[in-house]
């Protein structure tokens, strides 16, 4: 990473975005579809410094306001999901993240590539109705907002010639406690780039969802939070996770156990009881962090990194 610079969007991004586990989710999830291009270990990163503000801004409007804007006509009409009903005034395009490669940390190096994330919504309320665009329609917009920023930036003398990953981001989910998630994505060279599917998924644990989209895993959570309630058998404990998958493997994995601890030795000794039962999802060989809590404040961190045998503990 360059040495660290506030990106002058953060509060737009704050703003636009709003949800934290889509503001981290987001970049997080770029940061890993940019690294088949740009290597880590061969350039440096930054965010939000090749676009220039005003022209950010312009980008979020609707394309009658401001000619580059990626936002359709304001009075636009979309078919939704509701057979026969129509609506207008749909920002689609919510926000737009970037991040910044370099080949070397100079003040003055040029761009050597970037990567974008589009935010798109295909949630709208219209007098306290709910109303949703359709999959495919969000699909076919995000892709052409995308070649429409691509065919902007060329225009301009940094954008000219470096590559550009732009990464499709649909905010629409089931649960507000989860991030949302790339569909799609494309690398352009020049002018032209083909859009390739991306199958993510984020579920909660224990859920039929969860059983429905990778059994095993579930199993394995299953087992591991009926482990840690037995533990502590005069507590009623909480276990939660929440996990992205790809292409239905697990990928990462966040948990929290909550519980009301009433010694400083319980702590430890759960923290230590949660290390030793994270062997069990070393053959899913991910990121694995459990929060534990005592009600809504932590007081360990566990952590099981991809590729090692023996968790971390941390104890507050």
């Amino acid at each position: 990473i360059l040495p660290f610079k506030e990106s002058n969007k953060r509060l737009v991004h704050s703003s636009y975005t709003g949800n934290l586990n889509d503001i981290k989710e987001i970049t997080r999830r770029l940061q890993q579809l940019s690294l088949k291009y740009w290597p880590f270990e061969d350039y440096y990163m930054a965010e939000d410094r090749g676009l220039p503000y005003d022209l950010y801004r312009n980008l979020l409007l609707y394309s009658s306001v401001n000619e580059l804007g990626l936002n359709p006509e304001k009075f636009q009409e979309f078919e939704t999901t509701r057979s026969g009903v129509t609506i207008d005034q749909a920002v689609i395009i919510g926000d737009v993240f970037e991040l910044d490669f370099y080949e070397t940390n100079s003040v003055d190096a040029p761009l050597a590539g970037v990567a974008f994330a589009i935010t798109l919504n295909r949630n709208f309320t219209r007098n306290g109705i709910s109303y949703q665009l359709p999959m495919d329609l969000i699909h076919q917009y995000g892709q052409s907002a995308a070649r429409k920023l691509v065919s902007v930036l060329r225009t301009r003398p940094e954008f000219s010639t470096v590559p550009i990953l732009v990464g499709l981001y649909s905010l629409n989910k089931d649960d507000q406690n989860l991030p949302g998630n790339f569909i799609s994505q494309a690398y352009f060279e020049a002018h032209t780039g083909q859009f390739e599917e991306i199958n993510d998924s984020w579920v909660i644990y224990p859920s039929s969802q969860a059983t429905n989209t990778n059994s095993e895993v579930a199993v394995e959570f299953n087992l591991f939070s009926r482990a840690i309630s037995d533990f502590l058998q005069s507590e009623v404990v909480g276990v939660v996770g929440k996990g992205r998958l790809i292409e239905g493997q697990l990928d990462q994995l966040s948990v929290e156990v909550i519980l009301t601890a009433k010694t400083y030795l319980e702590i430890q000794g759960i923290a230590q009881f949660v290390a030793n039962q994270l062997v069990q999802f070393e053959q899913f060989n991910v990121n694995i962090v459990v929060d534990i809590k005592h009600h809504q404040s932590t007081v360990a961190v566990v952590e099981l990194k991809r590729n090692q045998s023996s968790p971390s503990i941390i104890i507050l």
